[in-house]
C-alpha cells in the first residue's frame, strides 16, 4: 500500500532518476520538496518554488506506477518550465522519464475511487 514513506521515497528516487537523464544545473526549476495535495481533480501539480505536490488519493491504493508516472510528470514541467505546459518539448522530457513505465486503467480507477 503506498504511504507517505512511499511517496517520499518515490519522489526521491524520481529526482534520481531524472538528473541522470536532464542535468540539474539545467533544470527551470529545481524541486523543493513534496508535499500532499488538496486539489482533487488532479494526480499531481507543481509549483513556482519547485514543490511537487501529490493527491492524498494515492494514499492506501497499490497505484504505484501511476504515482511514478504522476512524480514524472512534474518533474518533467521542473526541467523544462512552466513556460512549456504540455508542449513538444515537455512531451520529450517525459517520455525519456517514463520509457518503461506502464500504468494501466486499473491504477488510475484506484486513485480515482479513492479520491471520496
Amino acid at each position: 500500500m503506498i504511504s507517505l514513506v512511499t511517496i517520499n521515497t518515490t519522489f526521491k528516487e524520481c529526482i534520481e532518476t531524472a538528473s541522470e537523464c536532464f542535468s540539474r544545473e539545467k533544470w527551470a526549476l529545481q524541486p523543493s520538496g513534496i508535499e500532499l495535495d488538496k486539489h482533487k481533480s488532479k494526480y499531481g501539480q507543481v509549483t513556482n518554488k519547485g514543490v511537487v505536490l501529490i493527491a492524498p488519493a494515492f494514499l492506501g491504493t497499490t497505484a504505484y506506477n501511476k504515482l511514478k508516472e504522476t512524480m514524472f510528470h512534474e518533474i518533467a514541467h521542473l526541467i523544462v518550465g512552466p513556460k512549456h505546459n504540455h508542449n513538444k518539448h515537455f512531451k520529450y522530457v517525459f517520455s525519456i522519464l517514463t520509457d518503461g513505465i506502464e500504468s494501466d486503467e486499473s491504477e488510475r480507477q484506484k486513485v480515482k475511487v479513492n479520491n471520496g
